[in-house]
């Protein structure tokens, strides 16, 4: 992301921190705003947190990453301090440039600047083999 871009959007993530702290709720110039830095991305990765599909995980040795279920059995892993998710969306259009971010790792965003991500932890083990891509329906 480009300076500006990337400081506009921390802007926005912390606008939608206090919103959703104070009123449960996004408000319009918020949505308009992701809307227009994110496009029909932005609407995918809001259904995927009102559907509460992203999940941090955390392991004993501290690692941490998001887990965005796809669906009862396939998921897909995006590490929590970079922009990097493990769909083919990030491969095909983030690192091409045609997008800021995918709606994985968008949704990881929005649902914990919402506080609506849930963290679980798992051993050490399984993290590794979710990193690796070997077991893809933990």
């Amino acid at each position: 992301m480009t300076s500006i871009i990337g400081e506009t959007f921390t802007e926005i993530v912390e606008t939608i921190r206090t919103e959703y702290e104070k009123e449960k709720k996004l408000s319009e110039g918020t949505l308009s705003m992701l809307s227009f830095l994110f496009d029909f991305t932005a609407v995918q990765a809001l259904d995927l947190v009102d559907h509460r599909c992203v999940m941090l995980v955390n392991s004993p040795s501290g690692r941490e990453l998001y887990k965005i279920q796809k669906n009862a059995t396939e998921f897909h892993i995006c590490l929590k301090n970079s922009n990097y998710c493990t769909c083919p969306s990030f491969s095909f259009h983030v690192l091409k440039k045609d997008q800021l971010m995918c709606k994985h790792k968008l949704a990881a965003v929005l649902s914990t600047a919402m506080g609506l991500c849930k963290e679980v932890q798992y051993a050490d083990e399984t993290v590794t083999l979710m990193l690796a891509g070997e077991n893809n329906s933990l």
